[in-house]
């Protein structure tokens, strides 16, 4: 009598043979027996909380809501700047912002109007308000804003010399429709999905059903031709 693993030698595979020798060494052995993994949970880090007296740049956006009548309407929106924006504007880069104000996270953090400058008294705070200001806070936290950029706004001051323009309008409430015009078309030159073989036969078919057609049209006439004169002899 053959074995049970030398039978299956000769039916089976021997990836299959060894994947069923498992079972049958690990009840001989139980040290054999494989155990299942066990599942560690890892607990997510958080940040470090920032201390209320970090360093932050609000600035007064020019925006608008588009209203149900289709109108715009013009607001003026509070929010927390990072560094590196606060770095473009400085160098002279297009924005909405009119003036931007050096403040504490704990002032801004509480809301109060009173630490802002009075142009910022009627304006709107954004939303996410809390998460975007701790955000914020911490880009001024690191080494190069440190280093550079902690006198374009200094604590407790306004700046308002910036390259303000509204002809690209903020409407924070505007949807986009995704069309199929605002796809970027790849150019002919560099085409690696055959669109200009497949345009090529395209082409060639309808030419040659053209000629098919005018073909057969020319048949008919030259058929009728001949039976004209067929009657006329």
């Amino acid at each position: 009598r053959l074995h049970l693993h030398t039978y299956l030698a000769h039916i089976l595979p021997m990836a299959s043979l060894t994947a069923l020798r498992r079972p049958f060494h690990a009840a001989r052995c139980p040290a054999m027996r494989t155990q299942a993994p066990r599942l560690r949970c890892v607990r997510a880090k958080s940040y470090e909380a920032i201390p209320p007296e970090t360093y932050l740049v609000l600035g007064l956006a020019h925006c608008f809501e588009k209203g149900d009548d289709g109108k715009l309407q013009d607001i003026r929106l509070i929010e927390p700047m990072s560094a590196s924006s606060m770095e473009c504007l400085a160098n002279g880069a297009r924005t909405s912002f009119k003036l931007a104000a050096g403040v504490t996270l704990g002032d801004a953090l509480r809301k109060d109007r009173n630490a802002l400058p009075s142009e910022m008294m009627d304006g709107r705070f954004c939303p996410n308000w809390v998460n975007r200001c701790e955000a914020a806070a911490r880009t001024w936290t690191r080494p190069h804003a440190q280093d550079n950029l902690m006198d374009l706004v200094p604590l407790g001051r306004t700046r308002g010399s910036f390259n303000f323009s509204l002809d690209d309008k903020r409407v924070l409430n505007a949807q986009v429709e995704i069309k199929d015009e605002d796809n970027v078309k790849q150019d002919i030159s560099i085409d690696v999905y055959g669109r200009k073989e497949k345009a090529d036969k395209e082409a060639a078919a309808k030419e040659a059903a053209a000629a098919a057609a005018a073909a057969a049209a020319q048949a008919k006439i030259d058929e009728e031709d001949e039976l004209d004169k067929l009657l006329l002899a």
